[in-house]
């Protein structure tokens, strides 16, 4: 693998890590939305669960393939001198975190309803 084809799966790898993480703050909103429109239930709202859930699947494809990305770099390119290392280290972070933190979201979420 030369060092073009290193840079764009880099840059490929940030950018999902960024699409990966972004559907935190929709789901941030959504809650905030529905938190101050509506008057406290006693249980969750079904249709809210079950809309938050497949919100944490959109960030899940981009995330995957951003870690994706990092481990063919690091497998292939190796410890050779990568000029976007910075972006890939950051979309493999942003990546992790967002993976993490859907898996929870979706704990929660089962929890929740039953």
């Amino acid at each position: 693998m030369n060092r073009i084809t290193a840079t764009k799966y880099s840059i490929r790898a940030f950018v999902c890590g960024v699409a990966g993480f972004v559907w935190l703050i929709g789901m941030a909103l959504a809650f905030w939305a529905a938190a101050s429109c509506a008057p406290p239930a006693s249980a969750p709202d079904p249709l809210l669960s079950g809309v938050a859930g497949c919100v944490c699947l959109i960030g899940l494809l981009p995330a995957m393939y951003a870690l994706f990305c990092w481990a063919l770099i690091l497998y292939r390119y190796g410890s050779e001198w990568n000029p976007a290392s910075a972006y890939l280290s950051c979309g493999a972070f942003l990546a992790t975190l967002s993976l993490l933190l859907a898996i929870l979201a979706s704990l929660a979420i089962i929890v929740s309803l039953a």
